[in-house]
């Protein structure tokens, strides 16, 4: 460890504006939400064919309702094969294309053959004055669910084409068919009323501008569709981007921080607020580097970190900075929480199980821990370069002074008596009473672990130095079972 002032830094440079190239998971993305609009489509496909079935059972005599059952059945099946097929993740995008012509096609034979009395009395030309081409437009809107512009598009072609082609054939079948160039130029009503209203009435001009309103439609929804693409793809590569901005980023800062920053960079402007602040050192860690290589070193202190690390964020607090084998967490910093002195001891108990009962690299390590509370500066500062996460203060110092001292004390834990008084003087900490502090002008109270605690006091009140406190089995002090 370096001696002297701390300032603990979580640093890392300005995040940058997300790039232009799209991360290729956002295609992936786009593909999901294709597929979960087609899934919502066929839902209502399904749910529409359901309907129709009950109406045609219900209402028509036989056989007419026989033939609404078996119509709707025929038209049921291979839907809920392609809804199978989405949710196992089998769909192919040709089945798209099938399932929305069929549908189209199936509707236009209708309106082409079945004439509206079914009996055959009644001209099928009656079926393109009564109904028009509205039916196709709930399935261009199935299509546009897909997010697929070349579905929007082909849906509303098979609609024209097979519209068209019933038309003529229903044409076809009439003596006299009659349209609206046969009215005269200024028809009476009674004129009037003998052409549109005739079995007989064609109407050849109004195909015509239904196909002109339809194909302009789905070429607008077409082209809304394709903004909803790009929309969709730019949010899908901006959240992965995003995503793996912060796993990138959250190696070198907290994650709540670098959480924080993404969603707004001035959501850590420096601020001051009364924080408990830990600081935790590996003891012996010289020795430990001397002795072991250095990539065994490195495996050692990151396998210490991570679970350290976990250890702390459990108890609410977040690592703020690491210092070679230490390491500064913060508690009520950025993080709003609620008995940050209680959290900062619980972490002081939970770290020292931790290397009492695991190895790390193979090896038992020791740690030593200063915790203060008091007012701290925390937040984010620096040039436009380069920002840093900070906290640091006068409680910054003493937690770190504090740790420090833990080997003339022969203890693995200091707490300065404000962490002491606000944790709710817990009984497992022992007043050591007021020790000198390197930097500063007045003693500070402080409080050990008991078991430390009740030796400090021992020799003191027999006018001798503090004597050494045997190591446990493993070469960890062992500290009172308050903590």
């Amino acid at each position: 460890m370096v001696d002297g002032d701390v300032v603990a830094q979580a640093g890392a440079g300005a995040v940058a504006a997300p790039g232009r190239n799209l991360p290729d998971g956002a295609n992936a993305d786009l593909d999901r939400a294709e597929r979960n609009g087609m899934r919502l489509a066929q839902w209502g496909r399904t749910a529409a064919i359901g309907l129709f079935a009950v109406y045609g059972a219900s209402f028509p005599p036989f056989p007419t309702n026989a033939l609404f059952v078996g119509a709707a059945a025929l038209f049921l099946l291979p839907g809920l094969w392609h809804l199978h097929s989405l949710y196992r993740g089998t769909e192919r995008r040709w089945q798209r294309f099938f399932f929305l012509t069929l549908d189209v096609a199936a509707l236009a034979l209708v309106g082409a053959l079945v004439p509206p009395d079914l009996g055959g009395e009644v001209p099928v030309i009656v079926n393109y004055q009564v109904i028009g081409i509205y039916y196709v437009f709930p399935f261009i809107a199935i299509a546009a669910l897909a997010l697929s512009p070349a579905l929007v598009l082909w849906t509303a072609g098979i609609g024209v084409l097979g519209w068209v082609a019933g038309w003529a054939h229903a044409a076809s079948q009439l003596e006299n068919p009659l349209h609206w160039s046969d009215l005269p130029p200024t028809p009476s009503a009674a004129e009037y009323l003998a052409v549109v209203k005739s079995v007989n009435f064609a109407a050849a001009e109004s195909r015509v501008t239904e196909v002109f309103f339809i194909l302009v439609t789905a070429g607008i929804l077409a082209l809304a569709v394709k903004r909803a693409r790009r929309v969709v793809r730019d949010r899908a590569a901006l959240d992965r981007e995003r995503a793996n901005a912060l796993a990138v980023f959250g190696q070198y800062v907290p994650s709540e921080i670098a959480t924080r920053l993404m969603r707004d960079p001035t959501a850590l402007a420096p601020q001051t607020r009364e924080a408990t602040v830990m600081f935790v050192d590996i003891a012996g860690f010289t020795h430990l580097s001397e002795r072991l290589p250095p990539a065994e070193l490195i495996a050692l202190l990151n396998g210490y970190f991570e679970r350290a690390t976990a250890m702390v964020a459990d108890a609410g607090g977040v690592v703020v900075g690491f210092a070679g084998d230490g390491f500064l967490a913060a508690f009520n910093a950025p993080r709003l929480l609620d008995q940050h002195a209680a959290c900062a001891l619980r972490a002081a108990r939970d770290l020292q199980e931790l290397v009492r009962n695991h190895r790390f690299g193979g090896e038992r390590v020791r740690i030593r821990i200063g915790i203060a509370t008091g007012p701290v500066a925390a937040g984010i500062v620096g040039g436009s370069s380069h920002q840093t996460f900070t906290v640091y203060g006068d409680t910054v110092n003493l937690a770190q002074r504090l740790e420090s001292m833990c080997k003339a004390h022969d203890t693995y834990l200091l707490v300065a008596e404000t962490s002491w008084s606000a944790a709710g003087r817990p009984p497992g900490l022992l007043e050591i009473g007021p020790v000198e502090v390197r930097g500063r002008d007045s003693r500070v109270r402080a409080y050990a672990a008991a078991r430390q605690a009740a030796q400090q006091t021992a020799a003191q009140q027999a006018g001798s130095q503090p004597a050494p406190i045997p190591a446990a089995a493993d070469g960890v002090s062992t500290g009172g079972s308050g903590l």
